[in-house]
């Protein structure tokens, strides 16, 4: 799975949807749900009481999900000048490669099975 997005767009919508968590979420809520559709992603985030979504136009080739941590995502575009960041997902061990013409960037990802069904049973609404 792959898509392409501007550093400042994709920072901005992920200090956005941060928003939503607290100290008290649960674990497997404290990731942020990438869903990877023709031209456009949703990144979701969720914790005990409210969820916080937001829909971005990028570039595509495959369709998909995943988990990833806000806290290494948001320090890694933090430290990545204004470019067009190409992202890299491995659907079989959800690595998460972020190319950029300076630098290529791997993180953790997961499986967004877990992270799914945990949003659906707090929030069944979060996911249509």
């Amino acid at each position: 799975m792959k898509f392409i997005v501007s550093t400042t767009t994709l920072l901005k919508s992920v200090q956005t949807v941060c928003n939503a968590f607290d100290s008290h979420s649960i674990p497997i809520l404290r990731n942020l749900l990438f869903e990877v559709k023709e031209g456009e992603i949703r990144v979701l985030c969720v914790n005990r009481k409210t969820y916080m979504s937001t829909e971005l136009k990028v570039e595509t080739t495959a369709c998909g999900c995943f988990a990833i941590s806000p806290r290494i995502l948001l320090d890694t575009l933090k430290c990545l000048p204004e470019r067009q960041l190409t992202f890299k997902i491995n659907k079989e061990t959800f690595r998460v490669e972020i190319i950029s013409e300076a630098s290529c960037e791997r993180l953790r990802g997961k499986n967004a099975k877990k992270l799914k069904k945990a949003i659906s049973k707090r929030h069944p609404n979060a996911l249509k």
